[in-house]
Order: structure tokens, then sequence, then C-alpha cells
């Protein structure tokens, strides 16, 4: 059976012919650069001394006669009144220009700036979907773009740093581990000029519309008062702390270029996705961008997209946030902070591609040591006659939680469905005729042939009850339900799963016990095992008269499969392990 792994996952999402098409077709409106493009905020009139009193020193004569008076009557130092002044005159132009958004008489922002702000948080409530699923999984996104943006990266990662398709033994691929990190450095690296800078451009879009979503909205709008039926207010002094982060965020110039569009609208779809194709025939399966329904769906996205940026755009046009929070802050010099956006991004590219790998290799280690387990288990049971569990009621719910017994609990169903009939005959006759030197070993032996055999009831009746008739069962298909609608459900579902593993592991374990008894009793009475606990039977010689040979060797065989059953749980336990870490 072939594996599946993260490689090919990633590639399922992503149809370089239909993606190229569509973004042909996205692509014929000659306003894109436009309507992609936020401009940098620039001022009226550019500030570029240091200080006010610098400032003063250019203004005429007259104007600095004018400000020292007006300083005697107003018992402020000329600066302040100077600052005063061309504060004042830049919010006489806003109001001019920019009606209804101050009042800067009464020192109070008004219903205009507030009505502005509210319909700029309707954009930030868009994208958040998008930016929280970025912010979660970053590594995924940045994954997702750069296979975009560099159609041949996701193609190369697969056949030159991909374990799964190596064509090494094994033990070969481990010991180069770190060849594969090297290898990825040198793919990236690859990446022509051209490329690099549409990651970096889209980077640093995703990176300003995070720090967009992330503006203080519902803070800002809470502060405006209004008394019923009055118009909203807010006090200068009262938006300082907000107002700079309007101003640091959308004074910045940025582009948003389709791909990141694209990337959103898969990071959003891809699970849904994968999980169609894990409940499906894989080879029915299209890709992401196959269908018509689908280009459709992503087009719309990004024309919305679009619109959305262009609200953005118009509040930028209506409300002059540097000026606004110049105001604010009683500072006609104030600037604001400079937004970083998208800085040592090829380092984290290259991080992100290599913790992508690590994820890889432990599926693949994983793989591995699965294929070793299934030729040991084979050589015990056979492949041909291996029975699998008629009823896995957790299957349906892997998509919320993992079960982490599965593979021990379908081994030891194999066991006492195979192999364990084939040595109950032998087992007996040591319980029945065999007499031990050490009555300490008659003892064990009995309780844990009694214990095998209370294992195989339990299995039946677990059996039964993970039917679809069963307690287990009927309660899986109902919590499933219900956990797909409310938390509750979820808790419920996820207590019926620990208490369904909690019993599996207590049969594994006394399996194990049982199995690790028995080798040893074996080996006892064979002279395979060096234990001064455990001895021979008194009559180990004529047991089966003439056929005492085939006894013991019966009575080899049976000790063998024990010892390698015991093997087998552990690494299974272990392999569960393995498999729900990778999960989680």
């Amino acid at each position: 059976m072939k594996e599946s792994n993260s490689f090919e996952r990633l590639a399922s999402t992503i149809s370089q012919e239909e993606r190229a098409s569509l973004l042909k077709k996205l692509k014929t409106s000659e306003k894109e650069e436009e309507l992609g493009q936020l401009k940098p905020i620039t001022d009226e009139k550019e500030y570029t001394e240091n200080s006010i009193q610098e400032l003063l020193k250019n203004e005429n004569l007259f104007t600095r006669i004018y400000l020292f008076i007006k300083s005697l009557f107003t018992s402020e130092n000329v600066e302040y009144v100077y600052n005063d002044m061309l504060l004042k005159g830049r919010a006489k132009s806003i109001e001019k220009n920019h009606p209804a958004l101050l009042n800067y008489k009464e020192k109070i922002f008004t219903t205009g700036l507030y009505n502005q702000i509210y319909e700029l948080s309707l954009v930030a409530h868009f994208f958040k979907p998008f930016i929280n699923s970025y912010e979660d999984n970053r590594s995924h996104f940045y994954i997702t773009l750069s296979s975009i943006v560099v159609p041949e990266l996701t193609k190369r990662m697969d056949e030159e740093a991909n374990p799964h398709n190596s064509k090494m033994p094994p033990e070969d691929i481990i010991s180069r581990r770190s060849s594969f990190s090297k290898k990825i450095d040198e793919i990236i690296n690859d990446i022509s000029v051209s490329e690099k800078n549409t990651l970096l451009i889209t980077i640093r879009a995703v990176e300003w519309l995070s720090a967009f979503c992330d503006l203080p909205f519902n803070k800002i709008l809470a502060k405006f008062t209004a008394l019923p039926g009055s118009d909203f207010s807010l006090p200068f002094e009262n938006g300082t702390k907000e107002f700079a982060l309007f101003a640091k965020v959308l004074s910045t110039g940025t582009r948003f270029p389709l791909e990141m569009f694209e990337t959103f609208y898969i990071l959003q779809n891809t699970k849904k996705k994968i999980q169609s194709q894990n409940t499906t025939n894989p080879e029915s399966e299209t890709t992401a961008f196959a269908d018509t329904a689908d280009e459709e769906i992503l087009k719309d996205f990004i024309e919305k997209s679009s619109e959305q940026i262009q609200l953005i755009k118009m509040y930028i046009q209506a409300v002059p946030v540097i000026d606004i929070a110049r105001i604010a802050h009683n500072n006609i010099l104030w600037q604001p902070e400079t937004l970083e956006k998208g800085e040592g991004w090829l380092i984290q590219l290259k991080s992100y591609w290599k913790k992508f790998f690590d994820d890889t290799w432990e599926q693949w280690l994983i793989s591995v040591k699965k294929n070793m387990l299934l030729e040991q288990i084979k050589n015990l049971i056979g492949e041909e006659n291996y029975p699998k569990l008629p009823y896995k009621p957790w299957a349906k719910i892997e998509s919320i939680f993992s079960f982490q017994f599965e593979h021990s609990l379908e081994f030891i169903f194999a066991f006492f469905k195979t192999s364990y009939p084939k040595h109950a005959a032998v087992l007996k006759e040591v319980l029945l005729n065999g007499d031990f030197i050490q009555r300490d070993n008659k003892t064990e032996f009995t309780d844990t042939y009694n214990a095998l055999g209370q294992i195989e009831k339990s299995l039946h009746l677990l059996n039964e009850k993970l039917s679809f008739k069963g307690t287990y069962g009927q309660a899986f298909t109902k919590l499933h339900h219900e956990a797909l609608i409310t938390v509750q459900g979820q808790a419920k579902l996820k207590a019926l799963l620990h208490s369904v593993e909690g019993e599996i592991k207590t049969l594994v374990l006394h399996f194990a016990d049982s199995c690790r008894s028995m080798t040893s009793l074996i080996g006892g009475i064979l002279h395979e095992e060096k234990n001064l606990r455990y001895a021979s039977l008194k009559n180990i010689a004529e047991i089966w008269g003439n056929k005492n040979i085939e006894f013991r060797n019966q009575l080899h065989e049976t000790r063998v499969d024990f010892l390698d059953s015991l093997e087998i749980i552990k690494e299974l336990d272990s392999l569960s392990l393995l498999e729900t870490s990778a999960k989680n």
C-alpha cells in the first residue's frame, strides 16, 4: 500500500494549469495595478524640521511678531502658540475638505469620523477569518504561497527532499537526513529574483492586512459618546493611542497581489478538500481548481476582496489619518511609527519548509516502522489471513479526534482469530498433564492460561459494544452529530473516546503481561530461558509419548509466537503514540 504524505496532500490542493488559466482571466483588467495597490500617504505640507523651534525660524518676521504678542496675552510660550496656530490651520483645511470629521473649536471628533471608522471596521471583519487562518498557521501560508508563485518549487521539494520518494534503503535515508536540509536551502536559493520579489510583496501585503485587522476599531468606536438623538463626539485627547495606530498602518503603502487572495482561498478550502478525499475514492477526486464552480468561487472571492481594498482607499481619501493623529496628539510635527512588513521573510520561508520536511520525515518514519511491523505480523499470522476489526466507530470522528489503540486492538483480535487456536491444544496439555518442578510455576501457568481465555472473551464483548447496535457504536453515532454542532457534544465525544481507549488499553496491558508470562514459563519448561524463577516439568520427556519431539516443537513454536507477539504489541503501542503525536 502506498503511503500518502504531506507533499502529496499539498500538491493535491494546487493545479498549476488550472490556476494559470484562472489568473489570466483575472488579470485582464487594465486597472489591476490600481485596484490592488495602496499608495503611501504624503502630507499636504511636509515638515522636515526636527523641532517646532526650527520650524519657527523659517517663518517671516510679521508672523513671528504676531506669535510673540499672542503669547503675551495667552501666557503661553511662543512655540505652543505657533503649534496651535498650525494645528488650527490644518483643522480648518480638514473641516473644509473633509466635512463632519471634527469640530476644532470644541476640540472634538464628530459623527462623520465615527461613521468612517465603523465602515472601515466592516472591511477588517471581512478579512479577519483569512488573517486568523494566516496567524494560526503561518507555515502553511508561506508554503502554499511559495508553491503558487514558484510552480516548480513543490515538484523539486517532492523529488529531491521527500524521503517517501527516495529509492535508497531506509537505513541509508536516515543516515543522510542532514543532506535533505541542505537540499531545501539549495532549492529555495534557486528561486528567481522576480519570483522572490513577488513573494516579498505578497508577504508584506498579508502582514499589512494583519496589522490592519488588529487595529482597535471597537475600542475607538466605544470611546465616542452620544446622547439619544444627538451626534457622536470624541474629545481629541481621548483617542491619542488609537489614532496613532491607525496612522501607523493606513499611512503605509502596499500592493495586494492576486496570489495573496488565491492563497487565502486555498487555506480556507484545503481542509475541506482533504476531508472529502479521505471519505471518497481518491482516484475520482479532482484538484482544487478542476471544476468551474471552484473557479467561479475563487474569482468571486477575489472580486469581493478587491472591493474591500477599494473601501480602504476611500477611507484614506476621506480621512487624513496623519493629521487626525496630529490633532489628537496636539503636535503638528507628530509622525507615525514605521510599520515593519515582511522582514526576514526568506529565512522564515526556509524555516517553514524545513518544519514541513520535519513533519514529512516523521510521517515517513512512521510508514517505515509500520511496514516493518506489517512484515513481522505477516510472518506471524500471514497477510492473507489477517482479519480486520469488524467495527471501528471511531473512524467517523477522525477529523475531530484521533484514536490511539486501533493497531494494537486489531493485532490482538487477529492473534486470537488465527495464531492462538493453533497453540491452544499444546497449552491445554501442559495445563492438564504437566508436572511442574516449581509449584509457583504451575499457579502462574494456570493464571496466565485463564487470563488469555478471559482476554478472548473480553474481545468478543468489546466487539459487540463497538457494533452498530452496541452501546459504544450507538454512542459514537449520536455524539458525532452533536460534536459537529456544539462544544458540549465535542466534550462528550472526547470523554467517550477516552473511555473506549481506557478499556482497550487495559486489554492490551493484560495481553502483554500474558505474553510475557507465557514466554518465560515455556522458556523454563524447554530450558530456553536462564531464569532461576522458572523450571521445567518433571514429566517433560513423557508427554505425548512417542510424539514427544512434536510436543516440544509445538511448545517451542508457541513460545516464539508469544515472544513475537509481545514485541509486536510493544512496537504497535509506540507506533500509535507516534501517529497520535503526528496528527496533533
